[in-house]
């Protein structure tokens, strides 16, 4: 059904089982309503049970049952739409999906088992509100990706919380989000705020440009993203405990100069902790980071960092994951983890006195270009038993200056590499 004038009421009807178009209902006109319909099993990609367009304005959905589609609802680049007292479950993707929006009202609806994120706020929408919902079981909870102004209250999330994304400060201190539980318990959002001590009764916590404050003896389970810190520096992360979560237990964006220590990560299906933005200088130490997928994970443009005197064992993927460069990782314990450490086209980095014992595949590998083959130091770690005073050969693949062209891009070749540690231990250190 596609509406394409105003002022129309469409109420108490059964859309279902089509899989062409772009949704259930798609709505191009201003102040519709969209009313106590069905629509079920409408599962044409990148269709909607509901699709408000790009020339829909002021429109209210309210009191519809939205289930088993490949996207809830989207909302595409309108004005002033209200979406609530909905149902929505079980779709594909997202449950509702609000692109370039302004003023809109997502409030009292049910949001659960749909395989993306719940809600979706993105490419810089604005003045969403989002307020009274219930959000469970998702892929993700609630994402705001890019957009400003948006207004967080009073919903209940359980196991999916809220992720905040964006490589502007405006995405991250613009909006106002309070009163909201995960679990039961509050998820605690402060934002240009110093001298901090967070409470200790958090379910997730947000610092967005926060400083100098103390995050200490919190117990955070059973969420996707623990801590997120964006644009907050010289914070204090300290002895919390992080187990059966999903997703990201420490999240640092574009922040800097925070000490992280003596926290236990343990039992966590996503990474430990995560460092990404620019981000120098930050310590991670003296902490437990076991059986996590991965448990560390420092992406590109991060530098200076340090990973040091951590016992990082039993993780599915990688003890520690570099991309970014110019960062030390010493004094560490890297054991049973399927590789111990993995260096993804990062350089200058410097790898001293770490222990390397029984990681599955491999204790430590790299991936390099060609002209960057030597520029990591490895020094003086323990492998296991070694032969005498040899060197230890690191494991790696470089990539050639040999490709092949092909219609949508190039293919490099790659061959093995050797990197040594000249004098690697021989005995594991006390870390």
């Amino acid at each position: 059904m596609h509406i394409y004038s105003s002022n129309n009421i469409v109420k108490d009807n059964i859309i279902t089982d089509n899989f062409g178009g772009e949704g259930g209902i798609v709505v191009d006109g201003d102040y519709n309503e969209i009313i106590n319909n069905i629509i079920k099993n409408n599962k044409r990609d990148y269709s909607s049970g509901i699709l408000i367009g790009h020339k829909g304005h002021y429109n209210v959905v309210s009191g519809n049952i939205i289930d088993n589609n490949y996207m809830g609802m989207w909302i595409a680049a309108d004005h002033g739409t209200v979406v609530v007292d909905n149902h929505i479950s079980n779709s594909s993707h997202e449950g509702i999906m609000i692109r370039g929006v302004e003023d809109c009202g997502i409030h009292d609806n049910i949001i659960v088992n749909n395989n993306g994120a719940a809600i979706s706020i993105e490419w810089d929408s604005s003045k969403v509100i989002v307020y009274n919902n219930m959000i469970k079981d998702n892929g993700k909870g609630l994402v705001i990706k890019d957009a400003v102004s948006v207004t967080v209250t009073s919903n209940s999330f359980y196991v999916n919380g809220i992720q905040l994304t964006g490589n502007k400060l405006d995405y991250w201190i613009s909006h106002n989000i309070y009163f909201n539980t995960i679990n039961g318990k509050p998820i605690y959002f402060f934002k240009s705020e110093k001298d901090l001590v967070v409470p200790p009764d958090a379910g997730q916590l947000i610092l967005a440009d926060c400083s100098n404050c103390i995050v200490e003896n919190l117990h955070i389970s059973n969420v996707d993203y623990g801590i997120q810190l964006g644009y907050s520096n010289d914070n204090d992360i300290l002895s919390n405990e992080f187990y059966d979560n999903v997703g990201n237990c420490i999240s640092i964006l574009s922040s800097s100069n925070n000490v992280i220590e003596y926290n236990s990560i343990e039992n966590n299906l996503g990474t430990g902790i995560e460092i990404s933005g620019i981000s120098q200088n930050n310590e991670i130490t003296r902490s437990y980071i076991i059986n996590n997928d991965i448990g560390i994970y420092i992406r590109d443009e991060c530098s200076l960092n340090i990973v040091q005197n951590n016992f990082i064992e039993n993780n599915n993927l990688y003890g520690v994951y570099l991309k970014g460069s110019e960062n030390n990782i010493n004094s560490n314990n890297f054991k049973n983890n399927k590789v111990g450490i993995y260096i993804a086209y990062s350089y200058d980095n410097s790898i001293i006195k770490n222990n390397f014992i029984k990681n599955s595949l491999y204790n430590a590998f790299f991936k390099v270009d060609y002209t960057k083959q030597h520029e990591n130091k490895w020094k003086s770690n323990y492998y296991g038993l070694t032969l005498g005073f040899l060197p230890k050969l690191i494991w790696g693949s470089v990539k050639t200056r040999y490709y092949m062209e092909f219609e949508h891009g190039r293919v490099y070749f790659n061959r093995w590499g050797l990197n040594f540690d000249w004098r690697p231990a021989r005995k594991p250190f006390d870390i």
